[in-house]
C-alpha cells in the first residue's frame, strides 16, 4: 500500500514488525521448549496469582485457565500479521501452525500433543486475525476522514477543513 491511501505510518509498522517478531519468538520457546514441566510450573505459578483475585469468589479451575492461555498464545501475533497483511488465510495459517506445534511436540522429551490445544490455538488465531482485520480497517477508516494527522498517512485534511 502506498502512503495516503489507509498504510500503516512507517513509526506504526515498525512497532508491529518488531511486535510480531517478539510474539512468535516467546510463542515458539514456550510451546517448543524440551522442559514442558518448566512451562507447566510457570503456568501454574500465574494461575494461582491471576486466580487469587478473581471477582464474584469463583477462581478460574488450571484447566479452564490452560485454555485461556493457548488461546492468548496466538492471538498477539495473529492480530499483528493481520493488521500488517490483511488477510483471511492467515486463520488457515494459525491452525496449520497450531498443527504443527503439536506435531513438533510428540518429539520432544517431556513434552504431550493435545487436540485441546490444537482447538485453543486456532481459535486464538481466529480472534487474532479478526482482531488485526478490525483494528486495520478502523485505521483506513480514519486515514480516509483525514484524522490522522501528522502520522504520515491521510489526505492532510483534518476536521476544520483542507490541508496546507
Amino acid at each position: 500500500m502506498r502512503e495516503g491511501d489507509g498504510a500503516l505510518p512507517p513509526l506504526v509498522r515498525r512497532g508491529a514488525i518488531i511486535g510480531l517478531l517478539l510474539s512468535g519468538a516467546s510463542t515458539l520457546v514456550i510451546v517448543l521448549v524440551p522442559r514442558g514441566d518448566i512451562v507447566s510450573g510457570t503456568a501454574l505459578w500465574l494461575w494461582h496469582r491471576l486466580s487469587a483475585g478473581m471477582p464474584g469468589g469463583r477462581a478460574v479451575s488450571f484447566p479452564e485457565f490452560a485454555v485461556l492461555a493457548n488461546v492468548g498464545l496466538f492471538v498477539p501475533f495473529f492480530a499483528l500479521v493481520s493488521a500488517l497483511r490483511p488477510r483471511w488465510w492467515w486463520i488457515a495459517v494459525g491452525v496449520g501452525t497450531s498443527l504443527g506445534i503439536e506435531l513438533a511436540q510428540a518429539f520432544i522429551p517431556s513434552r504431550r500433543p493435545d487436540v485441546a490445544d490444537v482447538l485453543s490455538n486456532s481459535l486464538g488465531a481466529v480472534g487474532g486475525v479478526l482482531l488485526g482485520l478490525l483494528v486495520r480497517r478502523w485505521w483506513e477508516h480514519i486515514a480516509a476522514r483525514g484524522e490522522v494527522l501528522g502520522a504520515g498517512i491521510g489526505s492532510g485534511a483534518g476536521r476544520d477543513g483542507p490541508g496546507p
